[in-house]
């Protein structure tokens, strides 16, 4: 029954009510003694139709003289119970009609809830054997019980849950645990509440809704007109609770889509992190995490691994909208896109489990025919330390079993063999917790946990054998790490940076002052080079010839405050100095060097943001410092002190900085220097004659002019540089991003698990702190014009950001100009109009803001593709930016097979790519011991082609007959080259002829080979080449380049209105010592010694040389895992068995 048919039988209710009325009277007309009671009883039943007719709430008029006595109102009395009598046989009959509505509904609803659960079902099982040439198979996802048999099992029957299809243990007892606080946690991107409701609504905009037990009460949270919608909350308790099971129950209305559970976090008491990943099988199914509003029973529910945590951490994503008519200030009303997440309630569990039971099927009957059979089981974790899992399978109804054939941790068991003929199978699974295993276990997977490091720093030297070196503990992998740790240092302090050398720059030639090792040789980019005379940062030149400053200054010369880098990155070269140098050649210099800080790029784990550094690196934390930059700037003003050149403004990054001569005082012009070369220049001027003038953007100045101050802000370190001693108050005004150093509790190293070599650095997840950034790829205004420059700012990314190696404030992209010095569009080599018009520009590839966006992090909607109600777009790994969305995959092991020609000397055979294969990619050909026998269908680095294929086939073998038969030498045979080919080249013996390589390769992924009659092909020639996957996708797919901040989707945008993607991106930059491995030096694992052979090592640089550092792996330091052995289940997510 519909609720329209509701609609529609109101008269159903007033039927009734009378009805009623003349049961009642009837009953008293059949009690009639005589004739004339009967009619007058009738008589009376019309009379009361007529008044119930008439029925009025209208009052009489009345006198004060009217003195009406109780038994005046009899009649209506007796009218009025007649009216309350009916009206209650009008709201039994509607409560029956819905209560047969609602059985209805509910029945209804049942049904569509089990034909949903058996198409869950049915789509698990597709999805495990998609790939399979299996022909018949079995498969439980545990969605419903209708193949669930546990009448005959040994042991207590497993927990089975079919809102999300999973089994565990059974449960012994189960708490809802009961919360301390729960707030939004910055990266959501709406608001709380529902504004399109017209009315007041009070019960939907608190977070704690939808903790508080209530039925009345649950949380919503929107955005309008831009998605994905996030919500980020954080859960926290009093004190640390297990956790091992969520539930979540959506609100069901008009207005609710499916939304997703994006990710999963509970963080212990000590700061670590444990991600979804770690909590629960990755190898889940995206749709998993589905949060449907209708399908399921009433709510969501996951069993998770056991943590001990003080905070729970959800993110939920809508990627779905529907439109909503709501009010304009000026009272009308427009259609807009409404996102939005509604949550009835969130419990989090805490679960004791049983420590073992069993599940077990129904007999399924299996077609003959089938002669094989393998189990397929998907559990979590993969630790089998920790339990067991034990599968049995009967293929003939139980007489006979196989026993344990899971097969894991292999994704797939053992064969059982099958002899053909029809059979009848049953499954039991047994599961058993190892409770003895808890207390050395340290993880619930089996992935190698995090170890500690150690180290011991040693000097050593090239005029003594290698020391026999014995380590003071065990390494636990039994490997060891040498390293020379102090080569260079990335830093921005000059104080950190490295001595280069001490003296005096010669008078008669260039000074040539050499590094300890070649700056290429360590990977470094000589960009990054900071070189420092007494302390002051040098600027670098790209011209060795010197600047005489005749007739004006020339920055791209080398001079003083100037230095010249080796290309081969050898040494820095300095200008001799004369008599009019600021430092003549009796003053000594000291040289120091360092490279810039790193940026540090993270990616999200589990457990914590990983970083990778680009060099090999000492891992004593004493000598590394990560510094994070505020995500917003402070201002400051002061007066500069005076009688100063140098003046340290005690903050770094420093941008809109700006100086004022006092009101008041005298009239002072303040001018900026580009670099310190510039003032540098300066400097020297004045002191070789205070007279000079310097030409000043067109103007000249004095160089020793009291009312003229030029200056130059180091705005990284903070330092002001100025040409005289001030003697008038300044007034500086700028504003300021002061580094803040992590704590060496706040990150950890982690190194290669085989090598014991460093890799990078991992920032705990409560110290990590980034920036949720939203960019505008493209902008469209109300009124639909494209403005995406607006005032010389940028409306759409890359929008200007901090420059982390400069200091400065600015954009990735700036602007071109003409003449005019109008804008004419953006130096981006992906956007040159500046609104995606032009022809070059590209409408599948932008520059973002920022370069630094932390991995895993882009949230992007698939409407930004053009596509509505549509599943988010899946992120592919970077490659170059389109080879990724081809499906390309790589043909490495395909060889030739031993084949006889034909009678015309021909053979043919089938790549095993077929069609697929890239043909502009090329097809290579060649076997190990036959140099110079290559073929490459493509063109070589040099624009050649080494034994390109025919056009076709059919046409070589046409041209060869066509000689063959007429006597004719082939050596006259004429090339048809393939489409595009260049002319063929070399000599091929094994598949050619003379000096032509007779071959093709046909469109159909077919080749033939002419070799000459009586002839065999060669077996073994190896087949190299590229293939399209036939099932990949191309369609609502991305890929990020990180590290340079540049968004690849394949397909192009939608512009038919504004697009944005969010992203997180962080701030930090690293200063570390770069270390060089040692080249040769042995562990002796008995015996705990490391020999280190010193005749190895360099005797050109022995300061940096004669350290050593070994480094090794300790036992990981986590706690075991024997306090949460009691909450701990295995969880088994689908079993299957697949015939032959």
């Amino acid at each position: 029954m519909s609720v329209n048919n509701l609609i529609h039988r109101e008269w159903v209710h007033e039927l009734k009510a009378f009805q009623d009325l003349i049961d009642e009277i009837s009953l008293v007309a059949k009690n009639a003694t005589t004739l004339e009671e009967r009619l007058l009883t009738e008589h009376h039943l019309i009379e009361r139709f007529q008044e119930l007719k008439d029925l009025n709430d209208r009052i009489e008029k009345v006198t004060s003289f009217d003195h009406p006595e109780f038994e005046h109102f009899a009649k209506e009395d007796k009218l009025i119970l007649d009216v309350i009598k009916m009206n209650v046989s009008r709201l039994t009959s509607l409560t029956e009609m819905y209560l047969e509505y609602f059985n209805s509904s509910k029945t209804s609803f049942l049904g569509l809830n089990g034909a949903f659960r058996r198409t869950n079902q049915k789509l698990a099982t597709l999805k495990l054997w998609d790939r399979s040439k299996a022909k018949y198979f079995i498969s439980e996802a545990f969605y419903n019980l209708d193949q669930i048999d546990n009448s005959n099992l040994s042991l207590p029957v497993a927990n089975i849950n079919t809102s999300n299809g999973f089994v565990t243990l059974p449960i012994s007892e189960k708490k809802i645990l009961e919360i301390n606080k729960v707030q939004i946690a910055s990266g959501s991107t709406g608001v709380p509440g529902n504004t399109s409701i017209r009315e007041v609504v009070t019960e939907n905009r608190l977070p704690q809704f939808m903790f508080d037990g209530s039925a009345d009460t649950w949380f919503e949270y929107e955005a309008y007109d831009r998605g994905p919608l996030v919500l980020k909350i954080e859960i926290d308790f009093p004190s640390p609770k297990i956790v091992n099971g969520i539930e979540i129950e959506p609100v069901v209305s008009n207005e609710a889509c499916n939304f997703v559970l994006e990710d999963i976090s509970m963080t212990r008491d000590d700061g670590r992190t444990f991600g979804k990943s770690k909590l629960l099988s990755p190898a889940l199914d995206d749709d998993y995490f589905d949060i449907s509003v209708v399908g399921n029973d009433s709510s969501w529910e996951v069993a998770t691994a056991p943590v001990s945590c003080i905070r729970v951490s959800l993110t939920f994503v809508q990627n779905h909208s529907v439109f909503v008519t709501t009010p304009t200030p000026d009272g009308r009303y427009i259609p807009r896109e409404r996102f939005s997440i509604n949550i009835r309630k969130i419990l989090l569990k805490q679960i004791k489990y049983e420590p073992e039971g069993s599940v077990g099927s129904k007999m399924q009957g299996i077609p003959q025919g089938m002669y094989g059979a393998a189990c397929i089981l998907h559990a979590y974790p993969r630790n089998l330390n920790l339990y067991d899992l034990n599968m049995n399978v009967s293929l003939d109804g139980g007489e006979n079993w196989e026993k344990d054939v899971a097969g894991l941790p292999s994704p797939e068991g053992q064969t059982m063999l099958v002899n053909g003929d029809s059979l009848d199978c049953i499954w039991n699974l047994d599961i058993k917790r190892s409770d003895k295993a808890f207390k050395d276990a340290v993880s619930f997977d089996d992935e190698e946990p995090r170890l500690p490091l150690d180290s011991l720093l040693l000097p050593v030297s090239t005029n003594i054998t290698g020391p026999q070196v014995p380590l003071k503990t065990k390494p636990y992998n039994k490997t060891v790490f040498c390293m020379h740790p102090r080569v260079a240092r990335r830093t921005s302090s000059v104080r950190e940076a490295k001595n280069l050398g001490s003296g005096f720059i010669s008078p008669e030639s260039v000074t040539d002052v050499y590094f300890p090792i070649n700056i290429g040789d360590l990977g470094l980019d000589p960009s990054d080079l900071r070189i420092y005379a007494n302390n002051v940062e040098w600027a670098r030149v790209y011209d060795p010839t010197f600047d005489d400053g005749v007739p004006n200054f020339d920055p791209g010369k080398l001079g003083y405050g100037r230095y010249y880098l080796d290309p081969a990155g050898d040494f820095v070269r300095f200008h001799p100095a004369s008599a009019d140098s600021l430092n003549p050649a009796n003053d000594a210099i000291s040289v120091k060097y360092s490279f810039s800080e790193e940026q540090m790029h993270f990616m999200v784990k589990s457990d914590g943001y990983y970083s990778v550094l680009s060099n090999l690196f000492d891992p004593d934390k004493e000598n590394i410092k990560i510094k994070r930059l505020p995500t917003d700037f402070k201002k400051k003003n002061m007066m500069l002190p005076l009688m100063r050149e140098r003046i340290n403004l005690e903050h770094k990054y420093i941008r809109e900085f700006k100086l004022d001569a006092e009101e008041g005082g005298s009239d002072v012009l303040l001018l900026s220097c580009s670099n310190y070369a510039e003032l540098a220049h300066i400097l020297k001027l004045k002191q070789a004659d205070p007279s000079s003038v310097y030409t000043y953007d067109g103007t000249d100045y004095g160089v020793d002019t009291p009312d003229v101050i030029f200056y130059y802000l180091d705005s990284i370190n903070g330092i002001l540089h100025l040409n005289q001693k001030l003697n008038t108050q300044i007034r500086v005004s700028y504003s300021h991003a002061t580094p803040i150093v992590l704590d060496k509790t706040e990150y950890e190293i982690w190194a290669d698990e085989e090598t014991s070599e460093p890799g990078g650095l991992i920032v705990s997840p409560s110290a990590f702190n980034a920036e949720d950034v939203e960019d505008v790829l493209y902008h469209v205004d109300e009124a639909g014009h494209i403005d995406n420059i607006h005032d010389l700012n940028f409306l759409t990314a890359p929008k200007a950001v901090m420059n982390i190696q400069s200091g400065i404030f600015e954009p990735r992209v700036g602007f071109t100009y003409d003449s005019n010095g109008d804008i004419t569009g953006v130096d981006d080599p992906f956007n040159s109009s500046g609104d995606r018009s032009g022809p070059n520009d590209k409408l599948n590839v932008f520059t973002l803001s920022q370069n630094n966006i932390v991995e895993n992090s882009l949230l992007i909607s698939s409407e930004i593709l053009g596509y509505e109600n549509h599943p988010a777009p899946t992120e592919v790994a970077f490659i170059d930016g389109a080879t990724e969305f081809k499906g390309l995959k790589e043909m490495e092991n395909e060889i030739t097979p031993k084949i006889e020609a034909d009678e015309y000397g021909f053979v043919s055979f089938n790549l095993a790519g077929g069609p697929n294969y890239a043909s502009e990619w090329g097809v290579n050909f060649d076997k190990d011991g036959l140099p110079a026998k290559q073929i490459n269908t493509t063109k070589l680095a040099d624009g050649t082609a080494r034994y390109p294929s025919w056009k076709s086939g059919d046409t070589l073998r046409q041209e060869i007959i066509k000689k063959l038969n007429n006597g004719e030498s082939l050596a006259d045979l004429t090339y048809q080259a393939a489409s595009g080919a260049p002319e063929d080249k070399g000599t091929l013996s094994f598949v050619g002829y003379g000096e032509r390589a007779l071959w093709a390769l046909d469109s159909s992924g077919t080749v033939t080979v002419f070799i000459g009659e009586e002839k065999f092909l060669e077996p073994g020639v190896s087949i190299r080449y590229s293939y399209v996957d036939p099932a990949f996708d191309s369609k609502n797919l991305y890929s990020v380049d990180y590290q340079n901040g540049i968004l690849y989707l394949s397909e192009p945008l939608d512009l038919s209105k504004t697009r944005v993607v969010s992203y997180k991106t962080a701030n930090y930059s690293v200063s570390y010592d770069i270390a060089v491995k040692v080249e040769s030096y042995d562990y002796d694992p008995e015996q705990n010694v490391v020999s280190v052979k010193t005749e190895n090592i360099s005797t050109e640089s022995s300061d940096i040389f004669s350290l050593v550092k070994i480094v090794w792996a300790l036992a990981p330091s986590d706690v075991t895992l024997d306090k949460l052995k009691d909450y701990f289940s295995p969880i088994i997510y689908r079993t299957g068995i697949r015939f032959q």
